[in-house]
């Protein structure tokens, strides 16, 4: 059975990310398993948080293409703000706290029954389903696979290394996935430019929105986007981040 360039280049792409993800075992305590140990340095909490947090991509891409640059405001200018403000004022005081989970902060301060419902907050926020979906596409896509089968395939796989490797295998995997998400950018932008020419190409070919502010949105709705953002604060991924480092 021949290969195609494609089917090798994604191929690959797993070997590798399997290939980081058992580099090593987990140790058995829930510090090491959940929280790397509490030893995740900034270089990869940045990437972790980049590979995790850049989702809804297909989402934003067709965003983008239907309304212009009015979204590096919803889906850009608006979630950094709040990474910044998580940063100044939520951050330290998770780390000082010395609560692991948002569900244990809210047994702590209101109840058993409230932290029952963050548990399903928690839960319903942090669903893999969106990108098992990408990823089945994907194997569909690329060896026209049963979406079903690629499904399980694809869940199969990463739980397995993340069972075997804890959360320090998730970051091992994050900073492969950073660096070639980065790599995609650049080879994209490149090709387009080469292909189709820069922004005299784009202004030409877009209708007249897609290069003002707020395009054929008004402000209300765009300021809305903004207190959507705000989602960042309880972001279980951005907390379980954060109690993973020390400082």
């Amino acid at each position: 059975m021949k290969i195609s360039i494609l089917q090798a280049l994604v191929l690959l792409y797993f070997l590798a990310t399997l290939g980081f993800g058992f580099y090593r075992r987990s140790g058995k305590d829930v510090s090491s398993f959940l929280f790397a140990g509490r030893r995740l340095t900034i270089p990869a909490l940045i990437a972790t948080l980049v590979s995790t947090w850049y989702g809804g991509i297909l989402e934003i891409g067709r965003f983008s293409y239907e309304n212009g640059i009015v979204t590096w405001i919803i889906f850009g200018v608006f979630y950094y703000i709040a990474a910044l403000l998580f940063l100044k004022f939520i951050a330290p005081k998770i780390i000082e706290s010395n609560i692991p989970t948002i569900p244990e902060l809210f047994q702590r301060s209101f109840g058993k029954w409230p932290a029952l419902i963050a548990i399903i907050c928690v839960i319903l926020m942090t669903t893999p389903a969106p990108y098992l979906k990408i990823l089945a596409d994907l194997f569909n896509h690329v060896w026209d696979i049963s979406k079903f089968v690629a499904l399980l395939l694809g869940a199969g796989l990463s739980l397995t290394y993340a069972f075997t490797g804890g959360f320090s295998a998730v970051v091992r995997t994050d900073k492969l996935q950073f660096v070639l998400m980065f790599m995609g950018f650049a080879l994209i932008l490149s090709a387009s430019y080469f292909q189709y020419g820069g922004i005299e190409f784009l202004k030409t070919n877009t209708p007249d929105y897609a290069f003002q502010i707020p395009g054929n949105f008004n402000w209300t709705f765009i300021f809305v986007w903004g207190f959507i953002a705000l989602i960042t604060f309880i972001d279980p991924g951005f907390y379980q981040r954060t109690f993973s480092g020390n400082s």
